[in-house]
């Protein structure tokens, strides 16, 4: 195979997306990260990534996209769409990300939150259907309450993404609907 190796300090996430043609990953934080890129005689890219994601200071306005979660976060991309993430652990004010053995295709999350917006947005940076289900019912960024996720999650591509776990709700409240609280197994 052949291979690239790269350090990069403080480039705009966006232009990294730019880089290995994923048009959805559109944020302007920062990123510090050491890369490295193997293909094979013009056939499967394939990016190893370690690197630092610097928050926003501030909620940006929607025509800026960023985000206030800072942290890190470990991943494999593959140009076929596969997107596994190795290890995270990425923070806000409002939001906990822990991510773990990453393998085969297969990554153990552990999301909690309280703006629902911030994981969405992230999670919609690569995966069309979650992007257009933001862009469908918008509102559904505007959900209160206490929400939590603990569940394996697949990505084979940017289209086909699967999570299975459990999700908690507290105090949660979206256009007419409440719950106190709320416990499921879901699958989707």
């Amino acid at each position: 195979p052949n291979r690239a190796v790269i350090s990069s300090r403080n480039v705009p996430v966006i232009d990294a997306a730019r880089l290995l043609d994923l048009p959805l990953l559109s944020f302007v934080n920062r990123a510090d990260a050491e890369t490295t890129l193997a293909w094979y005689g013009g056939e499967e890219l394939r990016a190893e990534c370690d690197a630092t994601l610097h928050g926003a200071a501030r909620a940006s306005p929607p025509e800026e996209r960023a985000t206030l979660l800072e942290g890190k976060i470990r991943f494999t991309y593959i140009d076929t769409g596969v997107f596994l993430v190795r290890a995270a652990d990425l923070r806000s004010p409002h939001t906990n990300v822990q991510v773990s053995g990453g393998r085969d295709e297969l990554f153990h999350v552990r999301l909690s939150t309280t703006r629902i917006a911030e994981p969405l947005d992230l999670i919609g940076g690569f995966s069309p259907p979650v992007a257009d289900l933001v862009k469908r019912a918008a509102d559904i960024r505007e959900m209160t309450g206490r929400l939590d996720f603990d569940g394996d999650v697949r990505i084979q591509s940017s289209s086909d993404i699967e999570y299975s776990g459990s999700i908690e709700i507290r105090d949660g409240h979206w256009r007419s609907y409440k719950a106190d609280t709320l416990s499921a197994r879901a699958f989707f």
